[in-house]
């Protein structure tokens, strides 16, 4: 039993032959390889405790920092209510009327993420589209769902031609913009921040999100002054996938230049601005048009447009997606820190972590402020 010892190289054991004496009496005796002549000596490099090992402040990590994969909006318990609705506004077209065939190919889109894309998924998206405003949120609902798909998101979001087929990812960018710009109905709106959303998770729905960024991220981000948390759930949402797109570009060195960053971070600053702008808009009251009414309007307003820029009414998710969304875009670039630092990222994050209640979103807003710090 004491033929071998155990011995310690770089932090593990391994059997080793030692020298067996023998003592006076005769017992076998075998080296402590802790205090014996050829003990171990630590490595200090290999053994230095991980609160000791050197922290870059400018790329902090965690589970929740840097973003490493994307979100996505899927499959939720009111299809059966969402077919029923399909079909009772099909009934209000005349023409672009989906056939029993297309609604069938939509249903199962809307059922299950297992089914087989065929043409007559693309003919029957194609022609729901032409529905107008009041009637098209259950096209929407399906459309943003296809975008799951991976044969369909090359489909539509794809920016090269296939043979003769042309390409349509700049028709389908353009389409959810213009929701985001004309649409009155929130639902619309939520619909279309999906729908950019889930295209992130295949690579022609990521080459079509990043084709002008500056045009269409200005205009999700704006959605960030609704009240309403569905909104602030699917804009920060896609805020945060795009956050992810461009870290990856640049990392990978195909996008030569910090541009879209810096235009992607400078969009969500210029619309926290706006929020900003909102609550210190002073309302003025004339003596001569006051009224009991007018004031009590005033004061609602004000309670409101309160509870927004301090964030405490905001969707807590998409808080913290909002923080990912900025701490990603920062992450390990000192120009683009630099430029979240000059325009008081600091103080806008203090604001938000105040009305974060999970300890994990504070925790990045705390990156972010350290981030802003160490330069």
């Amino acid at each position: 039993m004491y033929g071998k010892v155990i011995w310690i190289l770089e932090g593990r054991y391994v059997p080793a032959e030692t020298e067996n004496r023998q003592t006076s009496n005769g017992v076998g005796f075998a080296t402590d390889p802790f205090t014996g002549g050829s003990a171990y000596v630590s490595n200090s490099s290999s053994m230095m405790p991980n609160d000791r090992l050197p922290i870059d402040k400018k790329r902090p990590r965690s589970e929740l920092v840097p973003l490493s994969s994307f979100f996505q909006f899927g499959i939720e318990q009111a299809s059966t209510k969402a077919i029923v609705k399909l079909r009772e506004l099909n009934e209000m077209q005349t023409k672009y009327k989906l056939s029993e065939e297309q609604l069938c190919a939509l249903e199962d889109i809307l059922k299950t993420s297992t089914y087989d894309p065929r043409d007559i998924h693309v003919s029957a998206i194609d022609t729901g589209f032409g529905w107008n405003m009041d009637t098209i949120i259950p096209v929407m609902d399906i459309f943003r769902l296809a975008l799951l798909n991976r044969t369909l998101n090359r489909i539509y979001c794809s920016l090269d031609m296939e043979g003769e087929k042309s390409a349509r990812g700049l028709e389908t960018i353009q389409r959810l913009t213009n929701f985001l710009v004309s649409a009155s109905s929130d639902p619309i709106r939520i619909l279309a921040c999906r729908a950019m959303a889930n295209s992130a998770m295949h690579q022609w729905g990521r080459a079509m999100l990043i084709h002008d960024v500056n045009t269409t991220l200005k205009y999700v981000a704006a959605q960030l002054s609704s009240a309403k948390h569905a909104l602030q759930l699917a804009a920060a949402t896609a805020l945060a996938n795009w956050a992810l797109i461009l870290l990856r570009h640049t990392e990978s060195g195909k996008i030569a230049e910090l541009g879209p960053r810096e235009d992607a971070l400078r969009a969500i600053i210029q619309a926290l601005y706006k929020i900003f702008a909102i609550f210190h808009f002073e309302f003025k009251l004339t003596i001569s048009g006051f009224s009991l009414q007018s004031f009590l309007k005033t004061r609602i307003m004000r309670n409101a447009i309160g509870n927004v820029v301090s964030f405490g009414d905001f969707n807590q998710i998409a808080l913290i997606r909002l923080l990912q969304a900025i701490v990603t875009l920062m992450w390990g670039d000192v120009a683009i820190i630099q430029l979240a630092k000059g325009r008081d990222i600091i103080g806008i994050v203090n604001r938000i972590k105040d009305a974060v209640v999970d300890e994990s979103g504070k925790a990045v807003a705390r990156d972010i402020i350290e981030m802003a710090y160490s330069l």
